[in-house]
């Protein structure tokens, strides 16, 4: 509602009368809560719902100016018809605090037949007035800074710019590390990856609210979002395919941002990535998703693909790589292979590097001629150098076996031979 109190600020800056300043908000905002199941619980006979129903009464006598409720009433029997279904936006009279039934629309029948979500926003666009509509969630918030740049924002629909995205502030992120989690992952999402799909890329679609639509225009051209049951799981991306589709444009907006409140709990987070991953599936096999990647560009079929399907595609490749690359590290060695000891030794970070010349192709052709025997100096030299300044010799080359006689010296990197000897001489004194 901060939307009503920035229009009251700026109405009085501009000199508009003090009695005319609540006929003008009236006039540009109004806020509809779809609440589709309100009607039922008013006359629930479990408590809990009774008191859901009083609390938005509450909510709309505090707001009795520019809140409304839109909901289902129904089913009505009728005698020798079938049941009759209303969608219905109540107010509130502001003076006298009775409610008023401002609009009523009788349905085909039950409108909630697909998603929830979507079936909601659809039966109560019709109440929605005004040139444009912003969508909002329930666990939105607001501020009242925000609320005076939007007379800033709506400049921005010019041409054919049907839809203008911004961010938004998670609040919940000192909840916990799981909320932390869920509002950083919201945050770059929300910001720079939105802002490089939006320019260059241009595949910036309607990825949930507060976007704010061009309501005239998307009444008429299929609406916010498809509803239909499990395929449009994700049902707000539709809206922006749908506009696209139909030759409109969406933008990113960079000054203006609302508040929000994310999941907090392990399980809660871990569901909504299901839902997201899941819809994402959903959406390979519409017939929007289709239309659109055959009337694009290869960079922009790209840009979709590394921005929507294929990020899920790739972050699966990515865990299955590291499991699998784990699993043939095990087997290697539980397989107690030498060669695959040598390769360890040899690619330690940890280990001093060996240097080139002659020096790296004798250290070479030696590791050509290991075998299962007694360690050479060549040998003994090879692993002991690989290990760095600490040097740990067993009475086989490598770190596989350390089952025998050894001794861990410390000396410096030497050039030649003087070093071999010195750790060959060091590990036959430990001899039994």
């Amino acid at each position: 509602m901060k939307y009503a109190d920035a229009l009251r600020v700026l109405a009085r800056l501009e000199g508009v009368p003090e009695e005319e300043v609540e006929a003008v908000v009236g006039q540009k905002f109004e806020y509809v809560v779809t609440c589709q199941i309100y009607g039922r619980l008013q006359l629930s006979s479990k408590p809990g719902d009774r008191w859901k129903a009083q609390c938005i009464d509450a909510l709309r006598r505090q707001f009795a100016a520019n809140l409304k409720i839109a909901y289902v009433e129904g089913p009505v029997k009728q005698p020798g018809e079938p049941d009759a279904y209303y969608s219905v936006l109540l107010g509130m009279d502001v003076l006298s605090g009775d409610d008023r039934v401002l609009s009523k629309v009788r349905l085909p029948g039950d409108p909630i037949i697909g998603e929830g979500k979507p079936e909601n926003q659809n039966h109560a666009i019709i109440f929605c007035h005004g040139q444009y509509l912003q969508t909002l969630d329930m666990n939105q918030d607001n501020y009242l800074g925000e609320a005076y740049k939007m007379r800033n924002l709506l400049e921005g629909f010019t041409g054919n710019v049907r839809i203008i995205g911004f961010r938004e502030h998670i609040f919940s992120e000192s909840g916990g590390a799981v909320a932390s989690f869920a509002a950083n992952n919201e945050f770059v999402f929300g910001t720079m990856v939105q802002r490089f799909m939006a320019w260059p890329l241009c595949v910036r679609f309607h990825y949930g609210h507060p976007d704010v639509w061009d309501k005239v225009w998307v009444t008429a051209n299929g609406g916010l979002s498809k509803a239909s049951r499990t395929l449009h799981v994700s049902e707000d991306i539709f809206g922006g395919f749908n506009a696209v589709l139909r030759g409109g444009s969406v933008i990113y907006a960079e000054y203006l941002q609302v508040g929000k409140g994310r999941d907090m709990g392990f399980v809660a987070v871990n569901g909504f990535e299901q839902k997201i991953s899941a819809g994402n599936a959903m959406q390979l096999i519409s017939r929007d998703l289709y239309r659109i990647a055959k009337g694009v560009d290869l960079y922009r079929l790209l840009s979709m693909f590394f921005t929507g399907t294929g990020f899920y595609l790739s972050t699966m490749i990515t865990i299955w790589s590291v499991s699998i690359l784990m699993l043939c590290h095990l087997v290697l060695m539980l397989t107690g292979s030498s060669e695959y000891d040598q390769y360890m030794w040899n690619n330690d970070p940890l280990a001093k590097s060996v240097g080139g010349g002659g020096h790296r192709r004798q250290l070479d052709a030696s590791a050509r001629q290991l075998d299962d025997g007694a360690p050479t100096s060549q040998e003994v030299l090879i692993s002991c150098v690989a290990a760095g300044q600490q040097w740990l010799c067993s009475s086989v080359a490598g770190p596989g076996d350390t089952g025998g006689a050894g001794v861990a010296a410390e000396a410096p990197f030497g050039e030649g031979h003087e070093e071999a000897e010195y750790i060959v001489a060091t590990w036959q004194a430990t001899q039994p």
